[in-house]
């Protein structure tokens, strides 16, 4: 998929203790989010989206091609994620 080898091996550890799948297709996307998840840009109202000069600076750094479909689905993540972040419980 072109995932860095270290990162993969990391990745792959992690997710040997958590119960979730990965669809093949969505690899890419989910190593290169787990790579920006602390790139948060923050409001007074709390998360409100990942910093995308990170994002770009990261693929760039690992030789990831930022197609607007990946783009898409990492914003698709983003989305969820600032759900959880910004739950107020």
């Amino acid at each position: 998929m072109g995932a860095p080898e270290d990162i993969r091996r990391q990745f792959e550890a992690q997710a040997a203790y958590q119960d979730f799948e990965v669809l093949p297709e969505n690899w890419e996307t989910v190593l290169l989010f787990l790579r920006v998840q602390t790139q948060w840009r923050t409001g007074m109202s709390g998360v409100v989206g990942l910093d995308y000069a990170a994002v770009e600076r990261d693929c760039s750094i690992y030789n990831v091609p930022l197609t607007p479909e990946l783009m898409d689905n990492i914003r698709v993540m983003e989305m969820a994620a600032m759900a959880e972040l910004n739950r107020n419980d």
